[in-house]
């Protein structure tokens, strides 16, 4: 089996796996967590707003496979967002509701640097 490591790196890289992507933004939380659903919102509308910029992927932890990534972030309360880089380094984190505009700084400010 591949080490959780090694599957972050082939999904989340993009310098290396020749995806376009320039961020993920992994939102770590569950079906029917109240705060979980207010976020399925931002999810949306940060997928519409950067659809070539942005992978937005929603994990959710009451599915086995996911647990394993949950752990490995460090992940203690739902929901949590977690901003990772071209190459997969995790540059920003957050618990709790974050909004689309609060995202959008994330993303748009990080050009920059």
């Amino acid at each position: 089996e591949i080490s959780i490591v090694s599957k972050i790196d082939s999904l989340y890289n993009y310098i290396e796996n020749g995806q376009n992507f320039d961020y993920t933004f992994l939102e770590i939380g569950a079906i029917g967590c109240v705060t979980c659903k207010r976020m399925e919102t931002v999810l949306d509308e940060i997928r519409e707003k950067y659809p070539t910029k942005v992978n937005v992927v929603f994990l959710n932890i009451l599915t086995p496979k996911n647990q394993e990534m949950m752990k490995y972030y460090g992940v203690a309360s739902i929901p949590t967002q977690i901003l990772l880089d071209k190459s997969g380094k995790e540059f920003f984190r957050n618990s709790g509701y974050f909004s689309t505009d609060e995202l959008s700084k994330q993303f748009d400010m990080k050009e920059y640097n």
